[in-house]
């Protein structure tokens, strides 16, 4: 069953940008031994990372990263798997593609050793980002050149699309149900917005736009802190925003960083491209 949500919005316009300070910030590099490049896409408030990091031969796998310990994460037989969401319980969610001949993502739910294949009947394409500890799922599928988000709460879909908007994608739930994400106009170069969206009673949106900057929002907590990636210019930049308060989040100067999640201590994890090495690198930021 799909259910689609009615629109009420607000704009919130972040007042000042910060840089974070580096006097009691650690920066852990996070690398698959023997990968060519390896980003970290979630964690829980347990410690555990998700991730994919890609092979010489450029394979894509999925990975877990629990108590010091790399666990391959691949849906079974999938030619790429990416690991991208993961609960305090331990279930993951992400994406797969099974081969060349058959490239559509198709989102996965691994619960107890065992691997649920999720796709939105008659969609094009269906990608999962975030899990909370009740279980909802929340994704993004294309259909008819239009990209919804959606959630799953038990067997119920529910889609959404930010009003006036083609493309919008959903990238993360907490346990109070909040969704975030970020969408874009009419194409795919348009500039992108974050929002966070609010279920209940009154279904709210809420846009959340960084000064002279697109915004992707790619994590909430239960606090309502959030985390992603400013463009600036041509320079990318993550950012954590915490009750009005933004980070942008610079570990070089050249680094590109991208925040893709948090923990409610406000632990942040991700990826950067090293410029030197050309290559990229997982990351925790912890405080």
């Amino acid at each position: 069953m799909l259910t689609s949500l009615k629109p009420f919005f607000t704009l919130v316009l972040i007042p000042a940008l910060t840089v974070a300070a580096s006097a009691t910030i650690t920066w852990t590099t996070i690398d698959y031994p023997g990968a060519s490049n390896t980003m970290v896409l979630g964690m829980n408030n347990r410690g555990d990372l998700v991730g994919c990091f890609a092979c010489p031969g450029l394979a894509v796998h999925g990975f877990l990263f629990s108590n010091g310990i790399f666990t391959v994460v691949d849906f079974p037989g999938a030619k790429s798997t990416v690991a991208e969401g993961i609960n305090d319980f331990g279930d993951i969610v992400g994406t797969y593609q099974l081969s060349d001949s058959d490239p559509t993502p198709r989102g996965f739910f691994l619960h107890n050793h065992v691997v649920e294949s999720i796709r939105l009947p008659g969609w094009g394409s269906t990608s999962l980002h975030g899990i909370n500890n009740n279980g909802d799922l929340v994704g993004d599928s294309l259909s008819n050149q239009a990209q919804f988000g959606f959630v799953r709460k038990g067997s119920v879909y529910y889609r959404f699309i930010f009003p006036l908007s083609v493309y919008t994608y959903a990238r993360a739930i907490n346990n109070a149900g909040d969704i975030a994400g970020y969408y874009t106009g009419g194409d795919l170069n348009a500039p992108a917005h974050g929002f966070v969206l609010r279920l209940g009673k009154s279904k709210r949106w809420k846009i959340i736009d960084a000064p002279g900057s697109e915004t992707h929002i790619n994590a909430v907590n239960d606090r309502r802190q959030l985390a992603g990636q400013v463009r600036q210019g041509l320079t990318l930049r993550g950012f954590a925003l915490s009750y009005h308060d933004l980070m942008i989040l610079r570990r070089t100067e050249t680094d590109f960083v991208t925040a893709t999640g948090m923990d409610n201590q406000a632990n942040l994890v991700g990826y950067y491209y090293d410029t030197v090495n050309f290559r990229f690198h997982g990351f925790i930021r912890t405080r």
